[in-house]
């Protein structure tokens, strides 16, 4: 995506009759220095009262929500700490107020609808010119959704597993994600500043929500939320 230094964005602001949004808190979750830059500079243009935040993993995203009201998130689905849609999952399960905008460079239908069912209120293509950028931000912040258009995926079981995934905890969200990255008990402990016994208690409380017996058939579940096929995102 390129910004120019022109009146360009203010112009479409303008045109687009964007909402205002005072000194809402907005968080720019891009885990790309260039790319997260020109969405900020494109956001002050169409925000200039909004606080903004750049973070550049999960766990940085997990921190700035805590730090206070948040009204919207621009989400990279391929964070360093997310797979695929488990950071949309965790948003929408622990801050159902937040609006959440996803930020892709792969559009593919199935992610596009499972992002929908999921709760996003977008799907913005990272390839999409800068005044698509602006009627979808446009329409997040007055309530509104936003998708490109595509033809329809097949669901499969999936809904399912979100609606499980759902009911996990943050802290049982970091402890699946550590476990399909495969690290064992006591490295998921010492990662997360806990004992090995919290750590088993977790992986028993994640096995019986995820309705599987098994740490692997667990990490199998957490590969089916990436959905974007390897390589997608250029930037």
């Amino acid at each position: 995506m390129s910004v120019r230094a022109s009146p360009t964005t203010a112009q479409l602001a303008s045109e687009i009759g964007f909402p205002a949004v005072n000194s809402a808190t907005i968080i720019v979750a891009e885990d790309h220095p260039m790319f997260r830059a020109a969405l900020v500079l494109t956001l002050r243009r169409l925000m200039p009262e909004a606080q903004l935040m750049e973070v550049a993993t999960h766990g940085e995203l997990e921190k700035a929500l805590r730090s206070g009201a948040v009204r919207m998130v621009l989400l990279d689905l391929r964070m360093p700490g997310a797979h695929g849609l488990s950071s949309l999952v965790f948003l929408r399960g622990e801050y159902p107020d937040v609006s959440v905008a996803i930020i892709s460079g792969g559009a593919y239908a199935e992610t596009i609808d499972r992002a929908r069912q999921l709760g996003a209120s977008a799907f913005i293509p990272k390839s999409a010119p800068i005044d698509t950028i602006a009627q979808a931000l446009s329409c997040v912040i007055r309530g509104d959704l936003w998708f490109p258009e595509h033809d329809d995926a097949p669901a499969g079981r999936r809904p399912r597993l979100q609606d499980q995934l759902t009911t996990l905890s943050p802290q049982q969200f970091r402890v699946l994600r550590l476990l399909a990255g495969g690290m064992l008990n006591k490295q998921i402990a010492d990662m997360l500043e806990v004992s090995e016994g919290t750590v088993r208690a977790h992986v028993t409380a994640i096995l019986r929500k995820l309705h599987v017996s098994t740490r692997t058939q667990a990490a199998i579940l957490v590969t089916e939320l990436d959905l974007e096929r390897d390589g997608a995102d250029s930037v």
